[in-house]
């Protein structure tokens, strides 16, 4: 008896891991949709890759970082594409003009769906108004024909228990401390100039200030995990900053899904508009989250256990996504170099006092 070929159905979103999981959500309601399809995802890198493999969301990955994939590599992913035949797209990316949906035409599927982009050169597709949906995960929702998103307290990501095994080789904890996370880094915007990207940071909050926060939570009796990239590592090196001997220095030294386990170790995990705090509302973790130049109601962790800080003495935030360059052109960053440690440690206490109530 010959097997029924399966559909294939496409989901792109080739950006930073904040936009990754916001797209779960959406991608739960395809498969609930499409039990019998195949469900592969374009995604930024590696990492990613091994994350949604590893979480069972998709059955394939393909990647495209936009910083170091080049044209060859374009013209692989087109050829690739061709060669799957998929029946149905959804380019969930929001990326600007519409590129995402051109390169899912150039690789032949015909059936797209994806926002209303303004100014628009990829050309026909479905087109969703999404003017109603003030979230991200909702807009994502509704793009794939879905309802909007009860928040809740779940664990969007169950990792496999190899990566739980892993992770107790390389750092095994078994006191009861009360351990609190932050995340150093944000990831980078970018904006073009003729051929050119130029790079920009608009949402970190000072990481002297996260160092100085761990060591007035330290002598609280908290044990500190501080989580960061290879970018952090430089910048802590280049300031001549070192993390405290009594904290968990994870900085560099762990894989994507391994940081996702070690901030399900944590009561609380601390930073400012980054991935790794939508990864900790994903896994049901406390999470506080320092925002400036972006807006918490449209990109903010979406889980009952978040909370957000704000500068509301700051009229001018949020700027990111306004037409007239602000973001880009703001020197001294007031929403969020405004905000001092104390302000942050406060909140911290406030809300380890709510939960242990």
């Amino acid at each position: 008896m010959v097997s029924k070929k399966r559909n294939k159905i496409l989901v792109e979103c080739h950006h930073g891991i904040g936009d990754l999981v916001m797209t779960f959500p959406a991608i739960k309601e395809i498969r609930k949709k499409n039990p019998d399809s195949e469900i592969h995802m374009l995604v930024r890198n590696e990492q990613q890759k091994e994350l949604m493999l590893d979480i069972g969301l998709v059955d394939k990955c393909y990647t495209y970082d936009i910083v170091t994939s080049g044209v060859r590599h374009l013209l692989y992913l087109v050829k690739a594409f061709k060669k799957e035949n998929y029946s149905l797209a959804y380019a969930l990316g929001q990326s600007p003009r519409g590129w995402d949906v051109l390169l899912i035409k150039l690789g032949g599927c015909k059936n797209i769906v994806s926002i209303n982009h303004e100014h628009s050169l990829c050309g026909k597709y479905e087109k969703v108004d999404v003017g109603d949906c003030t979230h991200r995960i909702d807009q994502h929702l509704k793009c794939v024909g879905g309802t909007k998103y009860k928040k809740g307290d779940q664990d969007w990501m169950p990792l496999s228990e190899d990566v739980y095994r892993t992770l107790q080789k390389k750092l095994p904890m078994n006191d009861n401390k009360t351990k609190i996370g932050i995340c150093l880094g944000t990831g980078d915007f970018f904006y073009r100039k003729g051929f050119k990207k130029i790079f920009y940071n608009a949402k970190q909050w000072p990481i002297d200030r996260f160092i100085q926060l761990g060591k007035m939570l330290e002598d609280k009796g908290i044990k500190v995990i501080y989580f960061g990239g290879n970018k952090e590592k430089q910048y802590l090196k280049q300031l001549q900053i070192c993390i405290p001997e009594q904290s968990y220095d994870m900085i560099g030294k762990l894989t994507l899904v391994e940081s996702v386990e070690m901030l399900k170790k944590c009561d609380l995990v601390v930073g400012a508009d980054t991935g790794m705090m939508h990864c900790a509302a994903a896994v049901g973790v406390n999470n506080l989250t320092i925002f400036g130049s972006t807006d918490e109601k449209v990109i903010g962790p979406y889980s009952k256990k978040s909370y957000f800080l704000v500068n509301n003495q700051c009229q001018c935030r949020p700027c990111w996504g306004k037409k007239d360059r602000t973001i880009i052109n703001c020197k001294e960053r007031k929403c969020l170099n405004d905000i001092t440690e104390d302000v942050v440690y406060k909140k911290i206490m406030s809300i380890i006092k709510e939960k242990n109530e």
